[in-house]
This record gives C-alpha cells, structure tokens and sequence, in this order.
C-alpha cells in the first residue's frame, strides 16, 4: 500500500512539471572578485505558490544549490525549468549566505520582499536579459554617473497663445541614460520646488503646465533627470520664470502696461505688442530688458489686446518656437472701456434670440458693432431706429461687447 500511495505521488509530481519552461538566468560578475566556490541562485523555486506542495524539483532559497557556469566573458548563467508563476530570487557569490545580493526598497529593479529579484513566469521558454551584480541592468549601462550628470538646461519657459497655459520648453535630450526628464514649479514658498511632471526624454523637449494660470501671476521653474536606473537628480540648471503683464488705465485715453521680469536668461529687450485680436498682433514698442513698465498714448479704441514678448532665449533656432511671451490682456474683457457704457442701453441681459438698443446720447450714430472677447468683430450693422432690435440668433452663447458711438456695453447670449 505504501509503494503505491509513493508511486501516485511520483506521478502526481511529474503532472506539476508536464508545463514547465525552460527560464535561462545570467549575471555579469566582470567588477566582482568571484568567489572560489563560483556563482550560485537562490530562491523561491520549489514551491510557487507557498501552498506547501513542491511545483519543481528544485532547491528552496539554497544559496549553494544551483551552480551557474561560467561563460569565459564575465557572464555566469544557468538554464533551470521552473513552471508558471512569480518567483523570487537573487544570486549569490559563493555557496553560502556570507554575500548574496541585496537591494534597497527604492532600487529601480523589478523586485519583491527583502532586497530580492523578482520575475513572472509565463508559459514560454524564457532568457532573462544579462544584469549587473547587485544592480538593475547590464554593467556599464543604464546609470549616469552621478558625479558628472549630463545639463538640460531650459531654454524658455512661455505663456502659450493657444491654450492659455505656462509652457516649459528644453532641448531633446539625446543620451540612452537618462530616462525621463522632471519638471519642478516653485511652489508658495520663495525657492522651494516641487515636482509637477515628467516626459520621456527621446519625446520633443516640452511640458504643458495645465495647472497654471498665467493671468493670474507669474511662475518659476526648474527641471531634473531621472536615469535608467531610476535614480532622480534634482535640478542644477537656471530658474526660470515666466512674464506676468497687467494694465490699467491712464490719463487721456492711454494705456498703462507694468510686467514682472523674466528669469532665466540675458536678454537685450522686450518687445511691446498690440492688437484688435490675437492674430492681428502689431509691435508697439521695444524696451530694454531692465525697463518693466510702458505707457501707450492714445491708442485706437478697436484695439484692445496687449502682450509682452522676449526674444533672443536660448533654445535652438531651429525650433519653431524662439521667444517667450507674456499672458495677453483684453481690455474689452478687463472692462476698462465699460465706465462709459451708461451712454447706451441693451435689455434684455442676458439675451436669447435679440436685444434692444438705445442711445442715450443726443446724436445720431451711423452704426454699431458687437465684439466676441477674442476683439475679433462678429457683427456690425447700420442703426436706423432709436429703439434698435438686434437679431443675435446667429452668435453662439457667451459674453460680447457692443460698441456704440465710443461706448461699450457687455451682454450675454444665453441658449433655453
């Protein structure tokens, strides 16, 4: 009875190991004094799923029981059959515990409980890529130098027209080591810096700070590396900052702009823009860069946007994108121009399909016009009645402004 419960259990073992793979584990030992007794593997292998039933007939964390071979190059590897599952592991100089490898909790390597190796075994054979001893990848690869860390330097941080948000802009990163590039923000405190994002370093040299609201303040940013190893460097380059713009109004019509200084780089002069929408943006002005403040005289009533820009950074000048600029004010939005608006009547407010127009003041008017808050105009008709019916069908729903013999009056248009 007894030889037949043996026999079964035999026949039971060679079930478990009827889908086994072969799994090929190779160390490179070239930095490493090897030791007499030669290089060996240890781990979790014979019981896969630590239900007490053996899957492969193969030693458990025995840091003797399975020899590699030595190649001749520095490599030492061995080709084991194990059967589909996780596993833990890690070589061992020697045939004992006196050094095996060990990696901290924070090492980049693929690892499991107390400074192991890990790997999942599928159901084909299987050659695990050459490691370093005691590291995450093959000798000489993967890790920069962290005495001597390769620069990426930002070469503009800008307010983006399109999107409204802070772009931070670094040249293409070409060096298999580094693996991600971090970009910092300085937080509510002066010089203290916090990660925001990453981007892989073979992708274009850019990062959106959604996040960021330009018109609001200014911000300060710095950027990092991360190697193939997963150690993180922190920043080393420049600070830079963006260009925060406001206006307000001045004496007779004119307009006051005030900027903060950008950060970063040296740079001979800002450059003054205006215009009546963001495509039609016209140079006003140049500065010199330690000048931070403009007055425009007297400028045309239909143009309501301004922009600060700097030219001359450092990013390649291949690139299509070479300056960097400030957010844009709209005065029509800003309401500078709305302290006349007693001049002209709309009702109703908001508005659906229509408004009523009427002009207070005691002269004839030969037409008005309606301006979206881009300043690009929507709509411009003749006035032929003092109670003025606008159609507004045709315009989406959002905020415009009427402009009326010098005056301006906002309305909402509203869908039911």
């Amino acid at each position: 009875m007894l030889k037949k419960i043996g026999l079964w259990v035999f026949f039971l073992g060679l079930s478990f190991m009827s889908n086994a793979v072969q799994v090929t584990f190779q160390v490179d030992m070239s930095g490493q004094i090897v030791s007499p007794n030669g290089v060996h593997l240890a781990g979790s292998f014979s019981d896969v799923n630590g239900d007490g039933v053996l899957d492969n007939d193969l030693p458990n964390w025995n840091p003797g029981g399975i020899a590699l071979n030595d190649n001749g190059n520095g490599i030492w590897s061995v080709t084991i059959e194990l059967v589909p599952g996780l596993y833990e592991y890690k070589f061992v100089n020697g045939n004992d515990w006196t050094n095996p490898e060990f990696f901290s909790p924070d090492a980049f390597c693929e690892q499991w409980l107390n400074g192991n190796r890990s790997i999942t075994i599928g159901d084909v054979d299987l050659t695990i890529p050459v490691v370093c001893w005691n590291e995450c990848l093959a000798c000489g690869a993967g890790c920069i130098d962290p005495s001597n860390p390769p620069l990426i330097p930002i070469c503009l941080v800008t307010v983006d027209v399109a999107s409204g948000y802070n772009h931070i802009i670094w040249e293409p990163v070409a060096n298999s080591l580094v693996r991600q590039v971090l970009v910092y923000k300085e937080t509510n405190e002066i010089n203290v810096f916090e990660q925001i994002g990453s981007v892989d370093f073979n992708l274009a040299g850019a990062f959106e700070d959604i996040n960021s609201n330009p018109q609001v303040q200014a911000n300060r940013y710095k950027i990092g590396l991360k190697d193939s190893c997963g150690f993180v460097y922190e920043p080393s380059g420049a600070v830079h900052k963006t260009i925060h713009l406001t206006t307000s109004p001045g004496l007779n019509n004119n307009i006051n702009l005030n900027w903060s200084a950008y950060e970063g780089i040296d740079f001979a002069s800002y450059s003054i823009y205006r215009g009546n929408n963001l495509g039609s943006m016209n140079l006003v002005a140049t500065v010199a860069s330690n000048i931070l403040s403009y007055t425009d005289l007297n400028p045309p009533a239909d143009e309501w946007n301004y922009m600060v820009e700097v030219e001359g950074v450092s990013c390649n000048p291949d690139r299509t994108l070479v300056f960097s600029r400030s957010n844009v004010l709209n005065l029509l939005s800003q309401n500078l121009e709305e302290t006349l608006a007693s001049n002209i009547q709309l009702s109703p407010n908001p508005a659906s399909s229509h408004v009523v127009l009427k002009n207070n003041r005691n002269e004839s008017v030969d037409q008005f016009e309606i301006f979206n808050v881009l300043g690009e105009v929507v709509m411009r008709e003749r006035i032929v009645s003092e109670n003025q019916i606008i159609n507004i069908e045709q315009l989406s729903e959002g905020i415009y402004f009427l402009k009326c013999s010098g005056s301006f009056q906002r309305f909402q248009v509203v869908r039911k």
